[in-house]
Parts: C-alpha cells; structure tokens; sequence
C-alpha cells in the first residue's frame, strides 16, 4: 500500500514538472491511452495535455507548486497554486500584460502508474477577469474585510436574511 502511494505521488510530481517546464511529450507519457478528463471530449493523452497547454500557451512563464497532496487508494489529491503574466491569447482573450494568480484542485485517478482520469478544480472566470481588468488582478490578492454587527445565541437561525 505504502508503494502505491509513493509511486502516485512520484507520477504527480512529475506530472507538476513536466507542465512547469512544458515539456508535453513528458506530459502525455504520463497519461493512460483511455485517460478522460472530466468537460473535454479528448482522450488518452490530449485528455491530459491540452488543458495545461491552454494555460501555459497564455501564461508561458506560469509555473505550479503543490501546496498539499493526498493520496487515498488509486486517487490522488492535489492543491496548487502559481502565478504567470498573461503574454499570449486564453481562448479569443488577447494578451493583456497582467499577472495572473490562480489556485487549482486536481483529483488523478491513476491505474498502472498512468492517469487514467482528470477532475480539475480551476476558477477559469477568475482567470479570465484577471486577464481583462487589471483591478481583479489587484483584489485577488486583497483579503475582504469583515466586520461582526451582531450576535445571536442558538438556536436562532437566519433563514432568508438579506445584507
């Protein structure tokens, strides 16, 4: 079981390297011939390539750390982050010039040492907006201020409370 594991969280590792130095042959050798990723109708290899390309073809600096990874049976976990200026085109959005933060969930099925399926977990709308006014990319970074008006002691609930 212990092997499973680390052999899992080795393909992850790799996997992060081979889209922080885009190397998409790496990437794709990393991927089961009926590897599915969940929104894409691509499979096997594309299915796991072509999502990172989008990113890295508009964020060509864009590089990816792990900030947790678990594994659970032949499922892996990962939470990253990363930051990259947007110098090339995200679908029809031309290159802006912003810095770009963004942070993302991966859930990896893996059979024989391959991913065999991909559930990505990435805010693309805060992408885009960070892409397209530049304030977004300035507020993304601002923690919300908070403030407490009152208190009410259980079991009182809120039902239907509007601000």
């Amino acid at each position: 079981m212990k092997k499973q594991q680390s052999e899992i969280e080795s393909l992850v590792h790799r996997l992060f390297a081979a889209v922080n130095a885009g190397d998409w042959a790496a990437l794709g050798a990393l991927a089961a011939a009926d590897c599915a990723s969940s929104g894409l109708p691509f499979i096997g290899p594309p299915a796991l390539v072509a999502p990172f390309m989008e990113l890295r073809g508009a964020l060509p600096g864009l590089q990816l750390l792990i900030d947790d990874l678990q594994v659970h049976g032949d499922e892996a976990t990962v939470r990253y982050h990363g930051a990259g200026v947007h110098e090339g085109f995200f679908g029809s959005i031309p290159p802006s010039g912003a810095t770009v933060r963004l942070q993302g969930a991966e859930v990896l099925r893996v059979a024989g040492g391959l991913v065999r399926h991909r559930q990505p977990y990435l805010d693309r709308l805060l992408l885009v907006q960070q892409m397209t006014d530049p304030r977004q990319a300035a507020a993304a970074e601002q923690p919300v201020p908070g403030e407490i008006v009152t208190r009410f002691d259980p079991p009182v609930f809120l039902e239907g409370v509007l601000a």
